[in-house]
């Protein structure tokens, strides 16, 4: 194994075998809901610490703009989405301010 392999495939592990320890799904099919604070966000993509737990990258793809626009590292959220195929990042689609 390479060095280009390793980093992906040391990544999607711990972030694939967290989420049935940090995630609570619905009744939907795929659907997961996690809680934590912001730790840095751009573009489309944002990281997401759970308390306790190793951070959460989160797809911003579908959620609504408004949602997110005004959020900044620190600020406690609840993200509702689907873990992608790859199992590496939460597609979400509601964010959702929280309280800490």
């Amino acid at each position: 194994m390479n060095r280009r392999q390793f980093g992906p495939i040391v990544g999607a592990f711990p972030t694939s075998t967290m989420f049935p320890a940090l995630v609570r799904r619905s009744s939907a099919q795929d659907t997961v809901q996690f809680a934590g604070a912001v730790s840095w966000l751009a573009g489309e993509k944002m990281v997401v610490a759970p308390p306790s737990a190793l951070p959460i990258t989160v797809d911003l793809s579908q959620a609504d703009l408004s949602q997110y626009s005004e959020l900044m590292p620190g600020d406690w959220v609840i993200v509702t989405g689907t873990v992608s195929p790859e199992r590496d990042r939460v597609i979400a689609t509601s964010i959702q301010r929280g309280g800490s």
